[in-house]
């Protein structure tokens, strides 16, 4: 098994977050939380890559104990999250954004070639390396936040709202991307609003409601639950 929590609760102060959550994420799987805005799914992101600190539980990092562990040192262990809204560093050009995602790395030839080769999975990023990452439209800035988190090599890419804010045309072209990662054997957990695209391109998913994990189980069969579509998928 290559993640796990368990019993995990995060608070914002007083706040309860997210309480109990039990989930684990196999090696070469596409896991997907879904659930609506607020239900606390980026909570579980930030808890897990180390930005937030839970209140109780663990997280088990292939077989080792990483809760609150620096964020850092879980990029350096191999997870890398890219972020709901894409927070790509607006000034420095496509190219010097995905030079920052392998800040952990010391092998420059190495580097380039990753960069090369992920130019290849985004044309677009090939296209525009000298152009500010501010001047991008927003899918091509999620392309480059994508290449970025994978830049560090990661075992685990955390994929938060990928599809947020992005006209349905481009949400097509993100998953595509996320099809095409998949298939290179990198082990993603993916969270988002748009249960209808994560459930397609997932394993197994977990929904989440108010802080806690109302249903779990294989993709296909979330895709055929009454509860979930008439939730979720507008059925």
């Amino acid at each position: 098994m290559l993640l796990k929590t368990d019993n995990i609760c995060t608070n914002y102060g007083a706040v309860e977050a997210i309480r109990n959550i039990n989930m684990y994420v196999e090696e070469g799987e596409v896991v997907a939380f879904i659930g609506h805005n607020g239900a606390g799914k980026t909570t579980l992101l930030k808890t897990i890559s180390g930005l937030l600190r839970p209140v109780k539980g663990t997280v088990t990092w292939m077989g080792e104990n990483i809760t609150g562990r620096p964020p850092e040192k879980i990029v350096r262990a191999g997870i890398s999250q890219c972020p709901e809204g894409r927070q790509v560093f607006a000034e420095s050009t496509v190219y010097q954004n995905m030079e920052m995602g392998a800040y952990t790395r010391k092998d420059k030839q190495a580097i380039r070639e990753d960069i090369e080769k992920y130019e290849e999975i985004f044309p677009i990023l090939k296209e525009r390396r000298s152009q500010k990452a501010g001047l991008l439209s927003g899918g091509e800035q999620q392309m480059l936040a994508i290449a970025r988190s994978l830049m560090s090599r990661p075992k685990l890419l955390m994929l938060d709202e990928p599809s947020l804010g992005l006209a349905p045309v481009v949400v097509n072209d993100v998953y595509d991307v996320i099809q095409k990662i998949k298939q290179q054997g990198v082990t993603i957990l993916l969270v988002e609003q748009n249960a209808m695209k994560a459930l397609e391109v997932s394993d197994r998913a977990y929904v989440i409601s108010t802080g806690e994990i109302a249903l779990e189980g294989k993709s296909e069969e979330l895709l055929q639950n009454d509860a979930v579509k008439k939730a979720y998928l507008g059925g």
